[in-house]
């Protein structure tokens, strides 16, 4: 799926009903997505999760800047791999809340489907999946996301 397909599915999920709150049926047509739940709409990867991630990196503040200015953003996009990660997922801004949660969670599908299991995906957002299978997962960083998922 390129980019602008993307940016496109990611708009309509956002302004979907817009001026309207979160319903309290499951059954309202009428629902306000959050940047986590548009991106699962796009991307596939659990909304849970993606916040999960963004709360243990950041607190889901976009403007952070972590590891000595080397990271950024809600997801904590590390700037020395940043052109690696746009060249797989195409180009975002990592302070910029939707294009950013959608490729986090291009990015965790991509890792599920390397490494086979949530728990892996999750390690290697902090780890990369090369040292997931050279280390094993950070149980850590995983109860970590986790916790802040709930």
């Amino acid at each position: 799926m390129g980019h602008r397909t993307i940016i496109i599915l990611a708009a309509l999920a956002l302004s979907a009903c817009a001026s309207h709150p979160r319903p309290a049926s499951p059954r309202d047509p009428c629902v306000r997505w959050s940047v986590y739940d548009m991106a699962e709409i796009v991307t596939g990867a659990p909304a849970r999760t993606l916040r999960g991630l963004a709360r243990a990196e950041s607190g889901e503040r976009d403007d952070i800047i972590g590891d000595d200015g080397e990271s950024m953003g809600r997801f904590q996009w590390r700037a020395k791999y940043l052109s690696y990660f746009r060249e797989i997922l195409g180009p975002f801004d990592p302070r910029d809340p939707q294009l950013s949660t959608i490729r986090a969670g291009q990015l965790y599908m991509r890792n599920l489907r390397e490494l086979g299991s949530p728990a892996r995906a999750i390690a290697a957002h902090n780890q990369g999946p090369s040292g997931v299978r050279k280390h094993g997962p950070n149980q850590k960083y995983i109860d970590r996301v986790m916790e802040a998922s709930r």
